[in-house]
């Protein structure tokens, strides 16, 4: 089969075949793109919302992820195939999840009465992204891969979100310490 057989669409199905690999089909790839587009500028939009931006080059890297994410994805929607797209839908991010919650639950301060409510509503937004990722959306068959990159979207955008309530428990932790001259470890 030659390249210019690639291009071919089939209509009833949501992949272009070439060497028994199933590509996306245009019409797909152009929704995908929109997607990943609008995801692009929600995230954006969530960082300025919750005031993010810090002059902490970690905090950056955290709040890079997901557009770096999305636009390797979105790059590279033209060459992924059905294989790809069933191996990247394994994860499991209940463990991690349950990690924060693990924190949440010993979370033991020097410091009781600080303000702890930046670290909470990153969590709570956390959570609220992966639990509407878990939500089944019915449809048919062909579009069943736009609804698995708006959950990679969400999943991308949580995980990025916990990552950083992490950091920032960890950096609230080692100041707090530092300021009332106690000897913490973590």
């Amino acid at each position: 089969m030659n390249w210019a057989n690639l291009e071919k669409h089939n209509k009833v199905n949501t992949y272009r075949k070439y060497d028994n690999c199933k590509f996306y089909q245009n019409k797909i790839i152009k929704y995908l793109e929109a997607i990943y587009l609008i995801g692009l500028i929600l995230w954006f939009l969530l960082i300025i919302l919750l005031g993010l931006m810090q002059p902490d080059i970690i905090v950056w890297i955290f709040l890079f992820l997901p557009p770096t994410i999305y636009l390797i994805n979105l790059i590279n929607l033209s060459c992924c195939t059905s294989d790809v797209e069933k191996e990247m839908f394994k994860g499991n991010l209940l463990s991690f999840g349950f990690l924060i919650t693990i924190i949440l639950l010993n979370w033991k301060t020097p410091l009781e009465g600080q303000d702890k409510s930046k670290f909470f509503r990153l969590i709570v937004i956390a959570f609220i992204l992966l639990m509407v990722s878990l939500i089944d959306i019915w449809i048919p068959i062909k579009y069943q891969s736009i609804v698995k990159h708006i959950k990679t979207i969400l999943h991308t955008a949580s995980l990025s979100l916990l990552a950083l309530a992490l950091y920032l428990y960890y950096q609230f932790y080692q100041t707090s310490c530092k300021i009332h001259n106690l000897q913490c470890g973590l």
